[in-house]
């Protein structure tokens, strides 16, 4: 007797659905071990400026004698970046310099640090202050051209806006500062944890709308800003330290023998009854066509 076509239909769909079962467990197991990247927000503080204005302040190094370290942390924050990004994206961050004879560019590599001027635009900015968290090995700075990783160094602070094809946006169309810090084998070792209550104040910028395709701005007087509206207490100062020790040693990137053997003997138990099912069902279905 030939098998009804409601029937081997039946049989057709048990089988793919068994086997959809074995795909979905491995589906699952990648979603769940995904992960995604965001910026922390803070709460907002009430900073005193005026609508129309930006502050940059450093929260570290100060003008101080540090130790070479592999260690060395970078706090810059920027108060009020809604108003820095209303006309568009932003690049901002700050890099090291070497100096020599106290005030001439010594021109050598730390360490690539210009990688840390980001860009940025509206969307990021999801606290007010942003604080831009960096680390540097000091001992692996690049020591050529009689520089030795000693002496005189400027932390740069700087933004910049771009246009539409996220190039410079006219000439001069950007802020920049710098504070001076010397590194010495009798310094004292860099620590966030050690930071100031109140913030250096860097650059405080009054952004006065479009002149053609790029902001307007006016740089005003040092002292016009509150970098004290910024209190790095004990819980900043953690916070700061978590995300530099995460910067200075990166996690390993996953790899399928970073799963346990409880892991694989249940992937393989899943896998096992998946396929015992399946064949089940398409034993049912071969068995109803000699019926």
């Amino acid at each position: 007797m030939q098998p009804s076509s409601k029937l081997l239909a039946a049989a057709w769909l048990a089988s793919a659905s068994f086997l959809r079962l074995g795909q979905a467990q491995t589906t699952t197991s990648a979603a769940a071990s995904a992960t995604s990247n965001s910026i922390a927000s803070t709460t907002p503080t009430s900073t005193g400026l005026p609508d129309n204005t930006f502050e940059i302040d450093i929260i570290y190094p100060r003008n101080e004698t540090y130790n070479a370290t592999d260690t060395f942390p970078v706090v810059v924050a920027l108060q009020k970046p809604h108003v820095a990004s209303r006309l568009g994206k932003i690049r901002f961050g700050a890099y090291i310099i070497p100096y020599s004879n106290w005030d001439t560019r010594g021109g050598i590599d730390v360490g690539n640090t210009e990688r840390w001027l980001r860009t940025y635009d509206a969307a990021n900015f999801t606290g007010d202050p942003f604080f831009a968290v960096e680390v540097t090995d000091v001992t692996s700075w690049n020591k050529e051209l009689g520089y030795s990783g000693r002496g005189l160094h400027a932390l740069i602070w700087s933004i910049l806006w771009l246009d539409q094809n996220d190039t410079a946006c006219g000439q001069g169309n950007y802020i920049d500062g710098r504070i001076f810090f010397t590194i010495d084998d009798e310094g004292v070792n860099p620590n966030i944890m050690d930071a100031d209550e109140c913030p250096f104040e860097g650059s405080v910028v009054q952004v006065n709308g479009n002149e053609t395709s790029c902001p307007g701005f006016t740089e005003l007087e040092r002292g016009t800003g509150n970098p004290c509206a910024i209190k790095i207490d004990s819980a900043k100062a953690s916070s700061f330290s978590s995300q530099i020790s995460s910067k200075a040693s990166p996690a390993p990137a996953a790899t399928t023998t970073d799963r346990t053997k409880d892991d694989k003997d249940n992937a393989a138990g899943t896998l096992g009854i998946s396929i015992a099912l399946a064949q089940a069902a398409v034993l049912v279905s071969a068995s109803l066509l000699w019926m």
